[in-house]
């Protein structure tokens, strides 16, 4: 079998507000299918391997629980996104709460969660170092 540089290209698809698809070797990871101005930026029926809900908002978590159900996608998410998921009918086999820098791993996908408080800590050492460079 050959391989083309194309096999190994990520696909990335933008939904909207903070929806979207990844897709590597016919691996597809959806994230926060959300629900927006009353609309869902992603259709129920759509087929994921996994489904990620950053938060139990409706702009992330939207139809994340429906679209995991019917594709009998795992659901990945914060503990509260993962808590909304099981009222809405996840199986609990397919669902897991995801904790800051633990990496998670299924077959052909692993994620590891970062807080978003890490861009923070970034921004912060990139503004000082910026100000300590041009004060020289």
């Amino acid at each position: 079998m050959s391989l083309t540089g194309s096999d190994s290209l990520l696909s990335i698809t933008y939904y909207g507000h903070s929806t979207f698809a990844l897709e590597s070797k016919g691996t597809v990871v959806l994230l926060n299918p959300g629900i927006w101005d009353g609309k869902p930026l992603v259709p129920d029926d759509f087929s994921a391997r996994v489904v990620i809900a950053t938060n139990h908002a409706d702009d992330a978590i939207g139809n994340a629980a429906k679209i995991s159900v019917n594709s009998k996608a795992w659901f990945l998410g914060s503990k509260g996104a993962a808590d909304k998921a099981s009222e809405q009918g996840v199986k609990p086999w397919l669902l897991h709460a995801l904790e800051h820098e633990v990496p998670y791993q299924i077959p052909d996908v692993r994620i590891t969660p970062y807080p978003l408080s890490r861009i923070d800590e970034a921004r912060r050492w990139w503004e000082q170092e910026s100000r300590h460079e041009s004060s020289k």
